[in-house]
């Protein structure tokens, strides 16, 4: 299972963490693999002034709408495949 925790906390959430969640889960969906991914919220991972702050699979990335299909491509995809 591949978990991708969202940050939707106050910095992350003015930045646009509800439609970082909306894009995976529309991705999730789209490569028929929402049974292998979980996407989830998260309070806080203290690095608030980067883009979007995600926790994957243990490993902090940031996300914005400008890369997150090409880390779902790259990164999400091959661990669910």
């Amino acid at each position: 299972m591949v978990n991708i925790e969202v940050c939707v906390g106050t910095a992350c959430y003015l930045k646009g963490s509800y439609h970082i969640i909306n894009r995976l889960d529309e991705l999730t969906e789209s490569n028929n693999i929402a049974d292998k991914v979980n996407v989830s919220s998260i309070f806080c991972l203290n690095n608030c002034t980067n883009c979007v702050s995600v926790k994957f699979n243990d490993d902090l990335v940031s996300l914005s709408m400008d890369n997150i299909d090409e880390f779902f491509k790259t990164k999400v995809i091959p661990l669910a495949k």
